[in-house]
């Protein structure tokens, strides 16, 4: 019945109250004015034009009317055009826009509301949405679907231009680079790629082309295999937009004749749409009146390998329809929205947001992981499929699962090969989920700690979901710095990061762990062992933090994880799988060493560790290994082949006594410090030139070279090297042969450590400054003078130098604040200013050893009178300027201690003419990684400088 023909019977407040709420709830007159400004809904005109109220319902506007009388007695609703459902100010610079649009008989608003229990009505695009992506504004286009879909191509072409000049309007000024993701639901996925392929088509719309960055279809039909299969398509879903009936009319014959014209757009689509996000979601129940879904996966789906494809529980209407925040099919939804929208926009970062993520890439977790070989193609499948890692992946909680292997059997290959797995769009689950990893190695100091893996994964997990970094920045604002060394501080802002509402799923990464130093280590296993416990509530709570372990089978991780609920898959129980895939990389590895030149007749029958670094061994020596089945055995016949095994041994010395590893720059620097270098100059002569063949020529595959920076090719090779005094009074019994646990750790650290001192007294030789009066204070921090100077005290430490040793004296001297070059290595301890103030000069000395923890040092200082020490007088020393130039100095003199030289071209040719490896070839005859160094830095700051 009319609102004008209703009973003017009284209602009582709380009945009206019911009747007004399901969309707009306690409304008044007094709003009215309010809302004109701020949103669709249009208060009367003064002069009594209609006005649009575009945000009600039909049956809203009759309410409406009956409660405010004349006032409503005109009014028009637009259907068709451009609608805010949430808006951002021009000012927001990280905002972005999510338009959505309807399908065939659809409506701007309708097609996206549903109706609760209680009879309330719930536009999710206004009402939820904006609660997951707050930078968004979100907007909805209306048009008329009939008219689209049942006329010629040019009227789609028509309503798509519509679609992309309503989008040019309210785009102007501020907010026309803004982001863009499409919502569409059905047909109107037909309309969005149509306005895609004309702003292709037309310069006008570069812009707004160029701004375009992803797409969500809920149920749109992507493709057929016949051209029958369109019309169907079509048919199918003329019949789900009219409720099963009229499906003979004019619309139907328009749009199965149309249907080529819908499979020609599918196909341009395809070609313009590379640089897109796209998810595709597809409906898993039949409509009442059909026997089929509308639009079957096969069709929803776009096949790209990018593509997120993800089932929704609903038919072709409900599909795009949601009730609450927390709905499990709309979690499916915004996570993956979320997710879009988080790779198109910046997000709001604050200046203090950008410093705490800055301060939290403590680590190079990238490089590390890229430490481990590529898995052969074909190997891993058989954990991808195992019933373990599935039940782990598919369960709906947060859980763990540990894999557990012994040494050498690829985990942390598995590991890696397993990141980029699950961070492959196509292998996502149905919830977009945030991937994070960390790579332990007990051979550097970024590797080896819980604190660094805790850093890493907040950093990953903030670039992945920025809107989470809040977590950390009040932390970082309230603790500066010192947080970053606070296992528990860190650990529960990764907690409140992870258990957040608005985040995604979570998976962590977590390789090596039996690698990380003890005490964090047991700190990381407490924190989980409480997280994953049998008695947490949370489990079942979302978002879901899933963790993977790979590690050795160590007593106190197995102590740790077997209390605990844990999916545990033991690689040495998949003897058959691990086979294969050993298979798999043999096959690859002999092919790789036939390219390399070796014959095939005589690789047939080889293993892929006899094959590695054994390339000059004879075929019968080859099977002899085989036959042992020894790992070491391979290390030997590597090392075996070196070319100056007393280089190689020293090499190796220095790669595994490392405080961090070194990069090649600063090996051939190490490589070649002697004893009789007095200067740079005389270090500069005997410095290796094209150096990373150098490497390979001394050592071959025993070491690996990632990204300039030298590692040992894996954990094994470090055991098999390292000896304590079990295991040189085994090797005194046993014939090991020259390189198994031959190096004492201790040993190896007494000599970098020499190295060290000795590099760093190079300091203090006096310079000619007028010549590079300019040069740049840091010059040495990316040679070797940044290693010396932070690391000799790490190495002297490791060393456990006796009272009497020689060296400790070495050591008492470059602790002199008096004495040249002391403030330029200093400062990588210390502030400058933080020097002690002590007048007197032994006191200034002893507090100097003490400050860096060197009690030994302090003890001999107390000991020796001020005559042994060689004290300098700075007031008088024309060297005291070499002391300002060092960390933080605003001195323009700076410091080097030798001209540029230049290298006198030479080779070395074997008997064969062929030019040896690890000589200098012609690209690098007057160059090395020293000298190239000064030339760039020269030339930046001495003008004229070639």
């Amino acid at each position: 019945m009319p609102f004008w023909k209703r009973s003017k019977k009284a209602e009582d407040p709380a009945s009206k109250a019911k009747r007004l709420s399901p969309l707009v709830p306690d409304i008044s007159k007094a709003d009215i004015e309010d809302q004109r400004a701020h949103s669709p809904i249009q208060g009367p005109s003064s002069h009594g034009n209609p006005k649009v109220f575009s945000d009600l319902t039909p049956q809203q506007l009759e309410n409406f009317k009956k409660d405010f009388g004349k006032e409503f007695k005109q009014v028009k609703v637009e259907k068709f055009g451009l609608f805010i459902f949430s808006d951002q100010p021009e000012s927001n610079k990280d905002a972005i826009d999510i338009v959505a649009i309807h399908g065939l008989n659809g409506h701007y608003m309708k097609t996206w509301q549903s109706t609760t229990s209680s009879g309330d009505g719930v536009l999710w695009l206004r009402d939820i949405l904006p609660h997951q992506i707050p930078q968004a504004r979100i907007m909805s286009y209306g048009y008329d679907s009939s008219v689209v879909f049942s006329k010629s191509t040019e009227d789609i072409s028509t309503f798509a231009d519509g679609l992309l000049e309503d989008l040019v309007s309210r785009r102007q000024g501020q907010v026309e680079q803004r982001p863009i993701i499409f919502i569409c639901h059905s047909l109107g996925g037909i309309v969005a790629k149509k306005a895609i392929i004309r702003a292709h088509e037309k310069s006008l719309y570069q812009t707004t082309l160029d701004a375009i960055k992803g797409i969500a279809f809920f149920g749109t039909p992507h493709r057929g295999s016949a051209l029958a299969d369109w019309s169907t398509l079509a048919s199918n879903i003329l019949r789900a937009a009219s409720f099963g009936v009229n499906t003979q009319t004019q619309l139907s014959k328009d749009l199965k004749k149309n249907s080529k014209v819908l499979q020609e757009i599918s196909k341009s689509f395809v070609e313009r749409a590379k640089d897109l996000q796209l998810v595709s979601f597809y409906e898993t129940e039949k409509m009442d009146f059909m026997n089929c879904r509308v639009v079957e996966e096969e069709s929803a789906v776009l096949g790209f390998p990018d593509e997120v494809a993800i089932p929704i529980k609903g038919d072709h209407r409900t599909i795009c329809r949601f009730e609450a925040h927390d709905e499990q099919k709309y979690r499916k939804v915004w996570t993956n929205l979320q997710n879009m929208a988080g790779s198109a926009s910046y997000l709001g970062r604050t200046a203090e947001d950008i410093a705490c993520l800055k301060a939290l890439h403590t680590s190079n977790y990238i490089s590390h992981k890229d430490r481990n070989p590529t898995a052969v193609p074909g190997t891993c499948q058989w954990l991808l499929n195992h019933e373990k890692y599935l039940a782990w992946r598919r369960e709906q909680a947060s859980s763990l699962l540990w894999l557990s292997a012994d040494p050498g059997c690829g985990k942390s290959v598995l590991a890696s090969y397993l990141v980029d797995n699950l961070k492959n769009a196509g292998n996502r689950l149905q919830v977009s989920e945030s991937v994070c990893y960390f790579f332990f190695k007990d051979d550097s100091d970024e590797q080896n700690n819980s604190m660094y893996a805790l850093c890493a994964l907040l950093h990953q997990l903030y670039n992945s979901q920025p809107r989470l970094l809040k977590h950390a920045t009040s932390e970082y604002t309230a603790r500066g710095s010192s947080m970053f060394g606070q296992f528990d501080t860190l650990w529960n802002v990764l907690m409140k990061s992870a258990t957040d509402t608005n985040s995604r799923d979570i998976i962590f990464v977590l390789d090596g762990l039996d690698e990380c130093e003890l005490q964090t280590r047991r700190l990381l296993l407490k924190s989980l062992s409480r997280l994953y416990k049998t008695s947490s509530k949370h489990l079942r709570e979302t978002p879901f933090l899933k963790t993977i372990i790979a590690s050795r089978p160590n007593n106190d991780i197995k102590a740790a994880l077997d209390v605990l609920p844990t999916i545990r898959l033991r690689g040495e129980d998949e003897p058959e799988a691990i086979s294969k895939d050993v298979n798999l990389v043999i096959q690859h590895s002999i092919e790789q060493a036939v390219f390399r030149g070796l014959p095939r007749s005589m690789l047939g029958d080889l293993e892929l560790g006899l094959i590695q670094g054994a390339d000059r061994a004879s075929k019968k020596e080859l099977l002899a290994i085989l036959q042992s089945r020894d790992i070491y055995q391979i290390y030997h016949r590597l090392l075996e082949e070196s070319s100056d095994q007393t280089q190689a041994r020293k090499l190796l010395e220095i790669v595994v006594a490392t405080a961090r590893p070194l990069t090649l720059t600063e090996m051939s620097i190490a490589l070649a410090i002697e004893p009789a270098h007095s200067t740079f100059k005389d270090l500069e002569d005997d410095i290796v030139h094209n150096f990373e063949e150098r490497v390979k020529a001394l050592c071959g595959n025993f070491i690996r070279i990632i990204r300039s920076t030298i590692y040992l090719v894996h954990q094994t090779a470090r055991e098999f090297l390292l000896c304590d005094k079990t295991m040189l009074r085994l090797q005194l019994n046993q014939n090991l042969g020259q390189w198994q646990h031959s190096i004492l750790l201790r040993d190896a650290n007494r000599m970098l450590l020499e190295l060290c001192v000795h590099y760093l007294t190079f300091l203090g030789i006096k310079i000619n400054f007028a010549e590079l009066d300019s040069f740049d204070h840091t010059l040495y921090a990316h040679l070797f003078v940044e290693y010396a100077g932070k690391y000799w005290t790490y190495h002297y430490i490791e060393a456990s130098l006796r009272s009497n040793d020689s060296l400790q004296y070495r050591c008492v001297q470059l602790c002199n604040p008096n004495a040249p070059g002391f403030a330029r290595w200093y400062g990588y301890h210390h502030a400058p200013d933080a020097q002690p103030k002590a007048t007197n000069p032994a006191t200034r000395h002893r507090e100097v050893a003490m400050q860096l923890g060197l009690g030994q040092v302090a003890t001999l200082i107390d000991r020796l009178e001020p005559k042994e020490i060689d004290w300098v007088d700075e007031e008088k020393e024309e060297s005291s300027v070499l002391r300002s130039g060092c960390m933080g100095s605003s001195s323009k003199t700076s410091v080097s201690n030798l001209k540029v030289p230049s290298t006198k071209p030479s080779t070395n040719y074997d008997k064969n003419g062929v030019q040896q490896p690890h000589t200098i070839s012609l690209g690098f005859r007057s160059s090395s990684p020293l000298t190239m160094t000064l030339e760039n830095e020269q030339s930046k700051s001495v003008p004229g400088f070639k």
